[in-house]
């Protein structure tokens, strides 16, 4: 730099030291509050190169006026040329392109060459020359970079670039001009306000480029709040300033009142149920805070979601409760089939005109009641097997009629409308009748004053759906009290009854659901209080032929004759099967257990011309016993005993043999044994032995 101590330098140079330090410190402070963002870091660090080449040639001058020395004017061009590589470092990071590695070597080139040409002492010329036309380069490169960048419109990136190219045409003039006194203040003064406009500039687009980054992430912002399948709100002071489209289709126009409940629930964690525009609904409300009275609110229509887990409740208490009706059916009736055994026997010994036989019948229909409710609890929990056939449903409704007319009682006056004609379903018979049944009781005590149940059937054309199918309907309406909605929608819940304790066991119309949808069917309920019930099964109708009655047996006169191997674990039981077997002929080998029914055979030489088994027994169970029991003796037949005949489905969900439901009794097992004995095969039949 030449000797020229003239009196504007030192202001001018101080003055720009001090805007180099603020524009250090303002990129600074935008670097470490917006992200921390890199740009900005090296933007920073150019401008603190810059104001520490201004303080070094700020010391030279007030130092050494004559000249300074070579060593501060190294620091001085050095610093230079590092502040101008950071710039242009920062534009390329900013603009998203990496900076090309020759403007690295370029730098690190003409900072050879003043460590080289000062301590060759060039002259000002020959030192100044390769410098200042390298920084007046890529002062124009880093321009022509920021006008070609098209990604942040506005006025930030054409005042930057071309500011930057303006200041790199004047840099290649410092080498001529700087030793012109006249001139020199006047470049200083033009590079001054080139370094204002341009820090203007890379403020501009610096925020410029914030604004698109805003908006963008607005957009997609807003985008996000319109395409979610929630209802989002933003809300102030409790009133809704902003809903998206699901938030209008579901909560509608004026929502201000339901809004100050969403938002009282969101702090309670509670679900709101709302009448909406299409009826009741169930909505779950999630809340974020935005500010002093200020909040989002997402709400989501829970009301499917809730059914789906009623459901599903529903499944498992039915699954827990059909567990506990196989431990009841089995305990249950062990026991009642001994009773209602012994009472049979009792029966059978008692004669017509004996006083004490009336009693015993008594004992027999209490039993046969509890066994009507072992079974009822068992058809309610989908645990008994169903015998489906093709019925005819008007056929099997006059047959029920007359029942139900018996059951209901003089005040309730049946009325039947049959119109089903040929339509026919397929479905147990004798669960279908219950179901009827069932129905019709629960129509009865409905009307405590007397009334009329009306039995209608009809058939019932597809509706429009890919599932659609031609149905059977029947309908059991009546003329009682009715139900409000919340009853109705309890109505086939396990155990729900409005009846007084004692009165009922909430178990009918959960027995009708059950077997009905087992047959493939639904229930519908309508009804009113004061208005009666009526309660529709809709079944699918099959036009397949009617399944014909099996034809009757003659039963052979006792005395009968043949082994049986018995195997039943409780006791009772045991002694009352092996006295009514033995009472009629049979040679009977009681056993107590799979296994010693197993040694029994084992050990016996002759013949067995039966094997009764109870099925669910401690150790090897009747399935168990039947199959080992076949090993040795492969046409044996078998006749099974349980109360829960679910336990004695094979794996493909048959029985794998005859079954007689518990309780019994002797006149029933023995007719069961005996049938069982004539479908055997003439060929397999083993001789009777005593």
């Amino acid at each position: 730099m030449p000797d020229m101590p003239s009196a504007w330098l030192p202001p001018a140079v101080a003055a720009s030291a001090a805007g180099s330090l603020v524009l250090f410190v303002v990129f600074l402070y935008l670097h470490l509050t917006q992200g921390r963002e890199r740009h900005l870091a090296l933007w920073a660090g150019a401008w603190a190169l810059s104001f520490a080449r201004y303080a070094l040639t700020l010391v030279g001058v007030l130092a050494w006026p004559a000249g300074a020395p070579t060593a501060l004017k190294g620091l001085t061009y050095l610093a230079t040329l590092g502040s101008t590589l950071l710039l242009l470092w920062g534009t390329h990071v900013f603009i998203g392109m990496r900076l090309p590695r020759f403007w690295v070597g370029f730098t690190a080139a003409v900072g050879a060459w003043v460590v080289l040409a000062l301590a060759a002492d060039v002259s000002f010329l020959a030192l100044t020359v390769p410098v200042f036309w390298f920084l007046g380069a890529t002062s124009v490169w880093t321009g022509a970079r920021f006008l070609r960048w098209r990604e942040v419109p506005g006025v930030g990136r054409v005042v930057t670039g071309w500011t930057f190219i303006v200041w790199g045409l004047h840099r290649f003039d410092y080498p001529f001009v700087r030793p012109i006194e006249d001139l020199a203040m006047w470049g200083f003064m033009l590079a001054g306000m080139l370094e204002l406009a341009l820090t203007i500039g890379m403020l501009l687009v610096h925020m410029e480029k914030n604004l698109v980054r805003l908006r963008e992430s607005e957009e997609r912002y807003r985008r996000l709040v319109e395409g979610s399948p929630d209802a989002i709100l933003l809300v102030r002071a409790g009133e809704p300033v902003y809903m998206n489209e699901p938030a209008r289709r579901l909560l509608g126009v004026g929502a201000g009142p339901l809004v100050e409940r969403l938002v009282a629930a969101a702090g309670g964690g509670e679900v709101v149920r709302a009448a909406l525009a299409d009826g009741e609904r169930d909505l779950e409300v999630r809340s974020t805070p935005l500010g002093p009275g200020a909040a989002q609110l997402v709400v989501q229509d829970v009301t499917e979601r809730r059914r789906v887990e009623e459901r599903v409740r529903e499944a498992a208490k039915m699954e827990a409760v059909g567990r506990l009706a196989g431990g009841v059916a089995h305990d249950f009736n062990n026991l009642l089939t001994a009773i209602l055994g012994y009472a049979s026997l009792l029966l059978l010994e008692t004669p017509a005109d004996d006083p004490r036989r009336e009693h015993v019948e008594e004992v027999q229909r209490a039993c046969e009641r509890a066994s009507d409710l072992t079974r009822q609890l068992l058809a309610f929990a989908r645990r008994q097997p169903l015998e489906p056939k093709v019925v005819a449903v008007d056929d099997l409704l006059r047959r029920a009629t007359l029942l139900i007319q018996r059951l209901v009682g003089p005040r309730v006056q049946v009325a039947a409308r049959l119109a089903a004609g040929e339509g026919r379903v397929l479905a147990d018979p004798a669960q279908l009748e219950l179901a009827i049944v069932n129905l019709a009781v629960n129509a009865r005590d409905a009307m405590p004053d007397g009334g009329t149940l009306t039995i209608e059937t009809r058939l019932v054309a597809p509706a429009r759906g890919d599932d659609a199918r031609p149905a059977v309907a029947i309908s059991v309406a009546d003329t009682g009290v009715g139900m409000d909605e919340a009853t109705r929608r309890r109505v086939f819940e396990p155990f729900f009854t409005t009846k007084p304790p004692g009165a009922g066991t909430g178990l009918g119309l959960s027995t009708v659901h059950g077997i009905v949808e087992r047959c493939g069917g639904r229930v519908e309920v309508a009804s009113a209080p004061g208005a009666g019930s009526r309660f529709t099964v809709l079944l699918p109708r099959t036009d397949a032929p009617v399944t014909p009655e099996p034809a009757g047996r003659v039963a052979l006169p006792p005395p009968a004759r043949g082994v049986v191997l018995l195997a039943e674990d409780e006791p009772a039981v045991r002694t009352m099967v092996t006295r009514a077997l033995e009472g009629v002929g049979y040679t009977v080998l009681p056993c107590g257990s799979g296994e010693e029914a197993l040694a029994a055979a084992a050990a016996r030489a002759g013949p067995i011309d039966l094997l009764v088994t109870d099925v669910v027994m401690p150790g090897c169970s009747g399935i168990d016993l039947v199959a080992r029991l076949r090993a040795d003796r492969p046409n044996v037949p078998v006749l099974l005993m349980s109360g829960h005949a679910a336990d004695a489905l094979g794996a493909d969900g048959r029985l794998p043999a005859p079954l007689l439901p518990k309780p019994f009794t002797a006149d029933a097992l023995t007719r069961r044994v005996r049938e069982v004995l004539e479908a055997r095969p003439p060929a397999v039949a083993s001789p009777a032995s005593g």
